[in-house]
């Protein structure tokens, strides 16, 4: 019934058009009609118009009001008709509103089916129930947790506020100087398919970079793939990004381009407010970690120095008056006990930074190293094939330094300190067995040891600055050892070992 010559008219249209037949079934339409309706319009040839409304993408009453067009202009009473109809895209749940005009499509004296134009309505035919909408989707925007909550808002509000079948909303990336899509249509999902746009190359980087609203008409052979609209519109969201609204037929008007400039002004002062609660929530969960350090620092200071200083008291004064070489030991023990309380304590205090750089490193190099300065002759250590981890070397360091001098503390009674390295010993008493490998999912290692153990109940605790277990023991070193695990991102977790000792597990990922 319709040659190319038909289709090339059609494309012509500055809106989307499609042609029914007499009985109502359609037949051909321009590539705007694939917008109009969300999915390939081919595949709605050969459909019903009652079809279109079963499927929810025209509305019931739209349906009717063609019927009578069609009624009007079979009668020859009317050349053609205009009705405000409603359609909406598969899948989406709000309706577009748009100008319908019906004209005959006559050949040889004969009305062979009925042609379709629809195009955009803009604000300013619906302007108070735009108002009312933009009001409520400006409090969901203010109330967005993130800048991603407040893009998708800022979409949704695009595509069911102002009405306009192509929407998206894109993000400035710095780095690389683009605009990038994060919504699409009101939806998030099929963004990666769409490519960034250079900030010095593009409508939407001029509209971006100047801070002002650009209007463009969309000419044949368009390079942005916009050819299914008549015009594009780009509004600046402040520093952030910029929205985007794609129109059928005529130019965007004053109230089209004042709603959509408020819109991106509303979504700009989200993204501000979502950006400072978070800063705000940082901070403040950072006051409370620096609190607990503190807490923690006092309480050390308030218990632990207590009993080394009242020790080397008491001594320095038995010892004015007898001059025991003994009691001089006993002093340099409670001043090297001090010592070592202080150093904890710094430690610990520096460990609860974040690690900003890191670099690939071999887990069971930087275990050896570890072991190697320590001295325990009748302890021996294990690597097998812990693999490689992104981390701080010099902290990783110190995580097996302080698991290494745990193991050694919580040994079996009778062994001694000092070690020989991948399990070989010089054939004395055996002492504790420390064994460094990979978790069996390979997203991170752990640390065994045949020791004493840990008690269920009191895994929970091990990692709390001042818990332990020993007399000698300042209760910071694991502690240290948590505070530098999480610190890189990993979980650090306490099992049993197959030996019925320690385990300490590093989940990395």
């Amino acid at each position: 019934m319709f040659d190319d010559a038909t289709s090339s008219v059609l494309e012509s249209f500055p809106g989307a058009v499609f042609v029914v037949t007499r009985d109502g079934r359609v037949s051909m339409g321009n590539d705007r009609c694939s917008v109009l309706f969300g999915r390939d319009f081919d595949d709605l040839v050969g459909d019903h118009l009652r079809d279109l409304v079963e499927d929810g993408l025209l509305a019931n009453r739209t349906f009717e009001a063609y019927q009578d067009a069609a009624a009007s202009l079979s009668a020859a009473s009317a050349s053609e008709v205009t009705f405000e109809a409603r359609a909406r895209r598969a899948g989406e749940g709000s309706w577009y509103l748009y100008e319908a005009t019906v004209t005959p499509f006559r050949r040889d004296g004969e009305t062979r089916g009925f042609v379709w134009s629809l195009t955009d309505l803009g604000t300013s035919e619906r302007y108070d129930e735009t108002v009312e909408a933009l009001h409520d989707a400006t409090r969901g925007l203010m109330a967005a947790d993130s800048p991603a909550e407040a893009y998708e808002l800022c979409g949704e509000a695009a595509n069911d506020v102002l009405g306009f079948p192509g929407t998206a909303v894109r993000e400035y990336d710095a780095d690389e100087e683009v605009l990038r899509h994060v919504t699409f249509g009101g939806r998030v999902d099929d963004i990666d398919s769409r490519p960034p746009y250079l900030v010095d190359d593009s409508p939407h980087g001029r509209a971006f970079r100047n801070r002002t609203t650009v209007v463009d008409e969309i000419g044949p052979n368009d390079p942005y793939d916009r050819d299914a609209f008549a015009f594009a519109m780009y509004v600046p969201i402040g520093e952030f990004g910029v929205l985007s609204l794609g129109k059928f037929g005529d130019q965007f008007d004053d109230s089209d381009r004042r709603f959509a400039e408020i819109l991106a002004e509303n979504t700009a002062a989200a993204i501000k407010q979502a950006r400072q609660r978070a800063q705000l929530h940082e901070q403040r969960e950072a006051l409370e970690r620096q609190n607990e350090r503190l807490d923690e620092f006092a309480s050390v200071v308030a218990h632990d120095l207590r009993n080394p200083l009242s020790l080397g008291r008491g001594s320095f004064e038995l010892y004015k008056e007898t001059g025991d070489s003994e009691t001089a030991a006993d002093v340099e023990y409670a001043f090297e006990r001090m010592e070592s309380i202080i150093d904890e304590v710094l430690t610990l205090a520096r460990e609860g930074e974040d690690v900003d750089e890191t670099t690939d490193v071999d887990v069971g190099s930087v275990a050896r190293e570890a072991w190697a300065s320590m001295s325990a002759s009748t302890s021996s250590l294990v690597v097998r094939e812990p693999g490689v981890v992104a981390a701080d070397r010099d902290r990783l360091l110190q995580v097996f330094e302080n698991l290494f001098r745990n193991a050694q503390e919580h040994a079996m009674p009778e062994s001694e300190v000092d070690g020989a390295v991948s399990g070989e010993t010089d054939g004395g008493e055996a002492g504790v067995t420390v064994v460094v490998d990979a978790l069996a999912d390979g997203d991170g290692f752990f640390v065994s040891d045949d020791g004493v153990g840990i008690p269920p109940d009191e895994r929970e605790k091990v990692f709390e600055a001042g818990y332990s277990t020993s007399d000698d023991g300042t209760g910071l070193g694991l502690g240290i050892v948590s505070r530098i695990a999480r610190a890189h991102g990993w979980e650090p977790v306490v099992a049993t070992s197959e030996q019925g000792g320690a385990r300490f597990e590093f989940h990395v990922d």
